[in-house]
């Protein structure tokens, strides 16, 4: 029912990509000043022939003749990318739903002990919010809407208060709940072919939603040359579409007595991953983004399934996870090559996982990796950056 707006990703992404910066830096100022040596000895490490060009081609940093280069054929929008029409999902009406909370509770943590506090804090928060206006999908009378905040904010009933106060808000300044309803879609429509590179192909084992985002296919000098206030704005209008899915999930789920779709499954690969994910530039964006999709779309993640990682992500997480809270560790899973598909069916049935990754399920057109479903990335073309401009 979603495609994706990954959040947590570009979160674990950000803090990756900082440390990997740092390494980078910090062995070439240990090694002596002999570029023939320093460059062997990287060929070696990578097993890659490294090219000729400035260390800015290296980085992707867009060529002056990126302006140049012909026209591509525009790409039709995916209709089912958020795993729900996106007619369905632009006049969706919210309202607060009187939900069972022990019901709800249990299906969204797994963790018994914590259920009774989570109850308890619930009650508290709604009572102090229940004159609160309501915004698009954020309905201050709704448990559902509530346990996003209590769990974003570590169950304190003050800071839940705080940060949802703080959203509605922001919702108010920048327009938000008119995002699907009223705003201009067609650039957005266009766009999310190429960024996100990502698609709902069904639910998970569990009966909750699962997102397939292909981040190793990402055109970083393609989104640096793009307007980075339409990227927010994009970002904003997808978030917008993941929850108005998660909202037709949960209807589905509570018709037939399950309180499911609280949160999603995310399947990242990493396949294709390069050097171009390190320019400081992209590290600014990819931080720009994670924190308006952290501060203003709470809880969306239940796991995060990181598949064919190269050797700079899978080095750079192992230096990282020691500075990880338990809570977030426990949402991310970066497995082996040799058991990607094993990890993968352990959570999603088969028919839900693209060929590609050695699943059962193809596009119309018998492309392996579903590209109906989940945008496919690529080479972001000139007309579509220009049109970010417009």
């Amino acid at each position: 029912m979603v495609v994706l707006v990954t959040f947590p990703v570009w979160l674990l992404l950000g803090p990756l990509l900082c440390l990997a910066l740092c390494l980078r830096w910090a062995r070439r100022r240990s090694r002596p000043k002999d570029n023939a040596r320093d460059r062997s000895d990287l060929e070696w490490e990578l097993k890659i022939e490294l090219p000729t060009e400035s260390p800015d081609c290296l980085l992707g940093v867009p060529k002056e003749s990126h302006a140049k280069e012909p026209l591509a054929l525009p790409r039709a929008p995916l209709e089912h990318k958020f795993g729900a029409p996106r007619s369905e999902l632009y006049k969706i009406e919210y309202y607060p739903i009187d939900e069972d909370t022990s019901s709800l509770i249990q299906a969204a943590i797994r963790d018994e002990s914590q259920h009774q506090k989570l109850e308890e804090k619930l009650q508290q928060l709604s009572l102090l919010c229940r004159h609160f206006p309501a915004s698009g999908w954020v309905q201050p009378q709704d448990p559902r809407v509530l346990l996003r905040f209590l769990l974003a904010r570590q169950c304190s009933v003050e800071r839940s208060l705080s940060m949802l106060q703080d959203v509605l808000s922001w919702r108010r300044q920048h327009g938000v709940a008119d995002a699907l309803p009223h705003w201009e879609k067609v650039r957005h429509e266009r766009f999310d072919s190429y960024w996100k590179a990502s698609g709902c192909t069904g639910v998970d084992r569990e009966g909750d939603m699962v997102v397939f985002e292909r981040i190793g296919q990402y055109d970083v000098p393609g989104l640096l040359a793009c307007n980075q206030e339409f990227i927010q704005k994009h970002c904003i209008y997808s978030a917008e579409c993941v929850f108005a899915s998660l909202e037709l999930t949960r209807r589905r789920h509570l018709q037939q007595g399950s309180s499911r779709g609280f949160q999603l499954t995310v399947v990242a690969d990493m396949a294709g991953l390069n050097f171009s994910f390190l320019d400081p530039r992209a590290l600014k964006m990819c931080q720009a983004v994670a924190r308006v999709e952290a501060d203003h779309f709470p809880e969306v993640l239940k796991r995060i399934i990181v598949v064919r990682a190269p050797w700079i992500f899978s080095a750079v997480w192992r230096l990282c996870r020691p500075f990880l809270d338990k809570g977030s560790l426990e949402k991310v899973d970066v497995v082996k090559d040799s058991e990607t598909t094993e990890a993968i069916l352990r959570h999603v049935p088969p028919e839900n996982v693209p060929k590609a990754l050695g699943g059962k399920l193809l596009s119309a057109d018998s492309d392996d990796y579903c590209r109906d479903l989940v945008s496919p990335g690529g080479k972001i073309p000139d007309d579509v950056i220009a049109m970010t401009w417009e």
